[in-house]
């Protein structure tokens, strides 16, 4: 069975809120591998117009507010959206296991289908503890780097 394809929905500056998570076979492809869900992934997958916005405007909300990291309330209503629209990716994407869909909330990567979580320090080393839901690799990474330790983001 081949992996997955995979992205995750979150938050860089001047990002557009959706990464791609290369597989095995394509970091062994791409050095540096690209982190961002370009042309080619794009051309497997054109997300709608109207989800490509709301994730645009959902990223440019981290960038304009400094409320997030003062506010444990409204970085969790922030991480809620971006559950959301995950749930909407994923429903582009078909659950027909060809895509996986992740999100961060509350110090976890969580996959949309099939259901699942993870700390998020697991997915920022690459490696998922033996407790996870799956045994494939989540393989998914902070696109900055900043997710090093097991803290809630």
């Amino acid at each position: 069975m081949t992996e997955p394809r995979r992205v995750l929905i979150d938050a860089d500056y001047a990002a557009d809120g959706i990464w791609w998570v290369p597989s095995k076979e394509e970091l062994e492809l791409y050095r540096p591998p690209p982190g961002y869900l370009g042309h080619e992934q794009r051309r497997l997958w054109p997300p709608s117009q109207a989800l490509r916005d709301d994730l645009k405007a959902w990223n440019q909300a981290w960038e304009a507010s400094d409320e997030f990291w003062r506010s444990a309330e409204a970085r969790r209503a922030w991480q809620e959206q971006g559950r959301d629209l995950a749930i909407r990716a994923q429903n582009e994407f078909g659950t027909d296991g060809d895509w996986e869909v992740l999100y961060k909330l509350g110090g976890r990567v969580h996959r949309v289908y099939p259901p699942g979580s993870w700390p998020a320090c697991a997915a920022a080393s690459r490696t998922r503890p033996a407790s996870s839901p799956s045994s494939r690799s989540a393989g998914s990474r902070r696109p900055t780097g900043r997710a090093t330790s097991c803290q809630n983001d």
